[in-house]
């Protein structure tokens, strides 16, 4: 089976850029390691994206089956944006993407 990376990407008002990337890492990404299945992570900042009133940021996880990504899905993915939406509200917005690795070096 090939490996499966989980990735969402951010876009966080100038504001909150600093405090909101101290509060992923604190908080966020430990959170999401919890879940069966989830593994090493990715925080990028986009650079090459056009900036309209703030930063860009790619969050990714490696995922071992289909299996974990539902379930992550089914329980704690509701939990997190929760989370998400109460803390920053219209000040980071985002969107998730399943991907498959079709090949890498």
């Amino acid at each position: 089976m090939r490996k499966l990376i989980y990735n969402t990407t951010y876009h966080v008002d100038h504001s909150v850029v600093e405090e909101w990337e101290q509060w992923m890492i604190a908080n966020f990404i430990p959170q999401v390691l919890t879940s069966l299945g989830f593994g090493e992570y990715k925080l990028l900042k986009i650079l090459t994206e056009e900036q309209q009133g703030g930063v860009s940021f790619a969050l990714q996880f490696s995922v071992d089956t289909l299996d974990h990504y539902i379930e992550f899905q089914e329980t704690l993915k509701k939990q997190l944006s929760f989370q998400l939406r109460s803390k920053w509200g219209e000040l980071c917005l985002s969107f998730a993407t399943l991907m498959e690795i079709c090949d890498e070096n």
